[in-house]
């Protein structure tokens, strides 16, 4: 699928229904968050769909990152009492953005899933900013830049790194990129 500049602003990151007419992967993502009602779940705690599968630029051991609006201790409660079944669950809280975070990471069939909850709203997370930065720069490029990402993630690079080191920009990668102007 290849989204146009003019129809970027119709593109809502905040719904998941732009998988449906996106590659083979991301409709899978939509279909495996709708079948398991994941989303439903979280519903009170908004949400979001971030990484690279929605931008794609995923590779092969990509997985799905959600970003939530709670504090931290409060979601690992309902972590513990309402995602603990799912296999391999693991939880940690750090502190990320001068500000406590609780990631929760468990196995969704073939994904892995990282649960990234804030209490911040989900549109001022690094990750959603990051997002959004990232997709108006790859509307902005080419497939090549777009495959070179994809490449360096291949060789080891985080998403930032890689579009920092293929845009030439300096200092820390996940601080430059939210200030490249798009």
């Amino acid at each position: 699928m290849h989204i146009t500049h003019e129809n970027f602003f119709h593109f809502d990151f905040l719904t998941l229904d732009y998988l449906l007419k996106g590659n083979q992967k991301q409709k899978r993502v939509h279909e495996l968050l709708t079948s398991t009602q994941l989303f439903e779940t979280l519903r009170d705690f908004n949400p979001v769909l971030v990484g690279t599968i929605p931008i794609r630029i995923d590779i092969e051991l990509s997985d799905i990152d959600i970003l939530i609006e709670a504090e931290p201790t409060l979601f690992l409660e309902f972590a513990k009492q309402y995602l603990t079944h799912h296999q391999q669950a693991t939880f940690y809280v750090k502190d990320f953005q001068h500000k406590s975070a609780c990631v929760y990471q468990f196995k969704l069939q073939e994904f892995q899933v990282e649960i990234f909850a804030q209490n911040l709203p989900v549109t001022q997370q690094y990750a959603y900013r990051h997002l959004v930065i990232e997709n108006k720069i790859l509307l902005t490029k080419d497939e090549a830049f777009r495959n070179e990402i994809i490449r360096l993630k291949r060789q080891g690079l985080k998403t930032e790194p890689a579009f920092a080191q293929a845009l030439g920009l300096s200092g820390n990668p996940y601080e430059s990129l939210l200030h490249y102007p798009v």
